[in-house]
């Protein structure tokens, strides 16, 4: 059992590709699921979430649900996802290696954007921060100058309050960016 959660709720999370469940003392792969499970799963799958896996040509019943499992619900970070008494699961942030480069970021899953504050731009230089590169490589990968991405840094480093770039590297982390 997985501290802090009850017997009665569930933490999904992704582990090497694959969308898990730990529920009542158990680790179950997706194809264990509960069916209340998985009913509760249909029933967050919005129209707009629907449209985007249709956009992706994702078309049979569990690829959907597992996209959209591991767009919205893959972080292991101890607080429960599912309760048998609720008929809808609570989006997160998750962590995404693809987040800003993808068509339906912010459409299929939560964009850390719509709820940071931050702009697209800024998303990618942090996330760029959080990999460890330098401004040098941050401009060539962003396609900007050096000086923007100071500038960059700069707003971020006032925007969170961190004095160093190893702050900002750890909120990139904290806010599930890399």
């Amino acid at each position: 059992m997985i501290a802090g959660l009850v017997c009665n709720n569930g933490e999904f999370f992704t582990h090497d590709h694959e969308n898990h469940l730990v529920f009542d003392g158990h680790r179950l792969p997706y194809a264990e699921f509960p069916i209340e499970v998985l009913q509760v799963i249909d029933n967050s799958i919005e129209p707009a979430h629907q449209k985007a896996l249709d956009t992706m040509d994702i078309l049979d019943i569990d690829s959907r649900r597992n996209k959209w499992l591991s767009c919205n619900q893959a972080n292991l970070d101890f607080v429960a996802d599912y309760n048998p008494n609720k008929s809808k699961l609570e989006r997160e942030v998750v962590q995404c290696d693809h987040r800003l480069s993808c068509d339906q970021n912010g459409i299929l899953c939560i964009s850390p954007s719509q709820g940071s504050g931050l702009t697209d731009r800024r998303l990618q230089v942090l996330q760029c921060i959080g990999k460890g590169m330098l401004d040098k490589e941050i401009a060539v990968k962003l396609k900007i100058s050096e000086k923007t991405v100071r500038v960059h840094n700069k707003y971020l480093r006032d925007f969170f309050g961190c004095h160093r770039k190893a702050d900002l590297a750890l909120r990139a982390k904290k806010i599930n960016l890399i």
